[in-house]
């Protein structure tokens, strides 16, 4: 009977020993299975939610990166307007106070020079210096940027040996043009035509009426003097032309 009941004794032992064994492995169970798949599905939703965050702010990256792309773009298109702008000022700078038919033109008949000299006076004027305003280069050198400025200024000195030769040699031609023109007057601009003119006509008929013949009254002289101050006349004006197409390739420059 005592034998029985030291059985029942061990297997109820045995019992307790199972269910804590049981809540042992359920405890392992839920520690090593159950939590890390919980964790990991919050984990996964956590990761989506952050994904859909960062998609979100991708597309305001972009979205700002494309408003700065165009307000680039304006920025650069109103960049490139206003340095045309300074480049039309620039050659407009040789209009207004380098020009030589100007100075010929604000020094025609203001003292007794002759054609000669005033044309002389004009192209002996340094074009290159005239037009390189110190205020207005320093504008320019402010608001260009480097690589830009470094560009005009490479071109002004290519244009600033071009004008020069051709100042020496108009000069030399001006100095040169009674002499060349009195030992072959084809160089001269050709004698104006008076005859279709109804004034001159009316003129002549008047003083053959009266017996003088009009081809008596004609000076040689003054014929080839005023046909030799229109020579004068249209060297500096080629000139003038030449330098102003030597300028205006500013506006050709390759900006890259």
């Amino acid at each position: 009977m005592s034998g029985k009941k030291g059985i029942d004794l061990w297997l109820e032992r045995l019992s307790y020993i199972a269910q804590i064994g049981l809540l042992i492995g359920a405890a392992f169970t839920i520690n090593y299975t159950v939590i890390p798949l919980y964790q990991l599905a919050s984990l996964q939703e956590s990761i989506a939610i952050k994904e859909v965050e960062f998609k979100e702010k991708i597309k305001e990256i972009q979205l700002k990166q494309i408003q700065l792309d165009q307000m680039e773009v304006k920025a650069n298109n109103f960049y490139k307007v206003i340095r045309k702008d300074y480049i039309n000022k620039y050659i407009t700078i040789f209009h207004v106070q380098c020009d030589p038919i100007r100075s010929m033109l604000l020094n025609n008949n203001s003292d007794k020079k002759s054609t000669e000299e005033r044309a002389i006076e004009a192209i002996s004027v340094d074009i290159n210096t005239c037009v390189n305003d110190e205020k207005f280069m320093k504008e320019m050198s402010d608001y260009f940027t480097e690589k830009d400025f470094s560009l005009f200024k490479e071109k002004i000195t290519q244009i600033s040996q071009q004008v020069e030769k051709k100042r020496q040699e108009t000069l030399n031609n001006i100095k040169t043009y009674r002499k060349r023109a009195t030992i072959d007057p084809s160089i001269l601009p050709k004698e104006k035509d008076y005859s279709k003119d109804s004034f001159v006509e009316n003129l002549d008929r008047l003083m053959i009426s009266v017996g003088v013949d009009p081809d008596s009254l004609i000076d040689e002289k003054y014929i080839m003097d005023s046909r030799i101050n229109d020579g004068l006349w249209e060297e500096v004006k080629k000139y003038a032309d030449d330098v102003y197409a030597d300028y205006s390739e500013l506006r050709d420059i390759n900006w890259m």
